[in-house]
């Protein structure tokens, strides 16, 4: 099973390969293989995909977002 910091890391690399999606104002918490992204994304759909990412992950148990979509 992999450390917390390795799924930390290859969540992100998971969310920078995602085009359009700015992974600069999402959070990424790791402990014990639950990942939780918390911040801001532009629509359901960027928050639906940023989710399957992190999912995609070997070892993530679980994912809990705390997205909250942007109203501009």
């Amino acid at each position: 099973m992999q450390n917390d910091l390795l799924i930390q890391r290859q969540v992100l690399e998971q969310l920078r390969a995602i085009d359009g999606l700015d992974c600069s104002t999402i959070g990424i918490e790791v402990h014990h293989g639950v990942v939780k992204l918390a911040g801001h994304v532009n629509d359901s759909s960027a928050r639906a995909k940023a989710e399957r990412a992190a999912q995609s992950v070997d070892d993530v148990r679980n994912v809990i977002l705390d997205l909250d979509l942007d109203s501009r």
